[in-house]
């Protein structure tokens, strides 16, 4: 979600948007004034965003809460930190608490205060740990529990340190890493956190803009060999865990001093496909589970997360049949499915189905029966059974089933010494079938057999001509 920002030109805005991977879509346009250099943060334990803070069109900064349900904005409190713009917040997921750090208040006057936010009431944790600064990054790293800090500007210029809160105090955890920055964005991907861009002064005009992935294991900054959105700084980004990737909007190319500046704002949206755990295969599922040898039924593959833009493929294997396809999960997408044509030749019997991705497996198992799925003949009959010679007969071949026909039907041929006479097409579901064959005038007298088979099957019937 995306809120608000500035042009760099004097005009700010104060409309909320939602991305869903594909589009951006304006939600509300009522709720907090306009303002830019706000704060947001997602409240997962009462799936709330927050918003404090900012600066409105005239600088002036604000000091109240807001809080986005998923379709309305409400203000929730005017007290607390005191107002201020260019902060950050991180949802502590350990304590379930937004993290407040630093900002620039009135008069310029820079922040290092810690204030949490519980859902009702602001309280101010403790004054000691970063140096005061406003710009800087923060996310939360719920797999250490820590919320994450790097840089910033400290009125003196930008910082590179990188200070980890604990939910009670704040610790130094590293000096080196990425270059000192401000405005760079920070977001935690599942494993490691992502930094993106930032720029090396606020006020000097040359200043040098960003591009690149740094990541943050809890210990060591490593920059990724990455090609990305290009330079920028106050970037938008934010964590999509339902698509298992990191996304990124706007920011401004050149350095935010420069008198060209508003002119070189961004609207492109970004994802880094490479970012977060990979998607895990949930369940492997067959259906129908139970088919002939020679029909076909459909592997379907569900995954944890959507998958990155170039798809996954989860690939399925079988001991006892052949020919079982992978199953190609497109890119964004959370299950896929494939047909499987099971073939003639695979005995009756359970087939275990294995598939995997990305170091996770799931098996299902496939019964087989025979041609005729469970079903066996139970009777083959010819009526009438006596025929004259002298006469042309209509004759009905009839074959009755132990159990109705399996998916897709099956099919009894019927031969004379060994030669094909008809088939009898039996219907899924139904448990018999016939076929009717002419037979002219002049048939010598005699007893005539034929037989019908289903799969290895065979029971035979007699025609008597007189």
């Amino acid at each position: 979600m995306l809120f608000g920002g500035t042009t760099l030109a004097g005009a700010v805005f104060g409309d909320t948007w939602e991305w869903d991977g594909t589009d951006w879509t304006q939600l509300e346009d009522t709720g907090p004034v306009a303002r830019s250099g706000h704060a947001l943060a997602y409240d997962s334990n009462r799936s709330r965003i927050v918003l404090f803070g900012g600066a409105i069109s005239d600088g002036t900064p604000r000091g109240d809460t807001w809080e986005w349900d998923g379709a309305t904005w409400m203000q929730v409190e005017d007290t607390g930190p005191d107002p201020r713009t260019d902060l950050q917040i991180a949802f502590d997921a350990n304590a379930t608490k937004c993290v407040l750090f630093g900002g620039l208040a009135a008069a310029s006057a820079l922040r290092g205060d810690t204030w949490l936010w519980d859902g009702t009431t602001w309280t101010q944790a403790q004054d000691t740990g970063p140096s005061a600064r406003r710009s800087h990054a923060q996310v939360c790293d719920t797999v250490r529990s820590e919320v994450v800090l790097f840089g910033g500007d400290t009125g003196s210029g930008a910082v590179g340190d990188t200070w980890a809160w604990d939910g009670a105090m704040w610790t130094q955890r590293a000096h080196f890493g990425p270059p000192p920055s401000a405005s760079a964005a920070l977001v935690f991907d599942g494993t490691v956190a992502l930094l993106y861009g930032g720029v090396d002064s606020l006020s000097d005009p040359n200043a040098k803009v960003f591009a690149g992935t740094w990541q943050w294991d809890g210990a060591h900054w490593a920059q990724r060999q990455d090609i990305g959105p290009g330079p920028r700084s106050s970037i938008a980004m934010a964590f999509d865990t339902a698509r298992g990737c990191a996304m990124l909007f706007g920011g401004v190319a050149v350095p935010q001093a420069s008198k060209t500046a508003s002119s070189h704002l961004l609207g492109d949206t970004w994802e880094d496909q490479g970012s977060g755990p990979p998607a895990q295969l949930t369940a492997l599922t067959i259906n129908p589970a139970t088919v002939a040898a020679g029909e076909t039924t459909t592997i379907e593959a569900d995954l944890s997360q959507r998958t990155p833009a170039g798809g996954a493929v989860v690939v399925v294997t079988a001991a006892g049949a052949a020919g079982v396809p992978n199953v190609d999960v497109p890119g964004g997408a959370t299950s896929a499915s494939a047909p499987y044509a099971v073939p003639a030749d695979t005995p009756p019997g359970d087939v275990t189905l294995t598939g995997r991705l990305a170091g996770s497996s799931q098996t299902a198992t496939l019964h087989v029966t025979g041609a005729g799925g469970g079903a066996t003949m139970a009777a083959f009959t010819i009526t009438p059974p006596t025929m004259l010679s002298s006469q042309a007969t209509n004759l009905v071949f009839q074959v009755d089933l132990t159990a109705p026909a399996p998916q897709g039907g099956i099919g009894v041929a019927v031969t004379y010494q060994a030669s094909s006479v008809s088939t009898i097409s039996i219907a899924a579901g139904s448990t018999s079938g016939q076929t009717t064959l002419s037979v002219g005038a002049g048939l010598p007298a005699g007893q005539y057999q034929f037989d019908a088979a289903l799969g290895s099957q065979t029971l035979s019937a007699t025609l008597t001509s007189v």
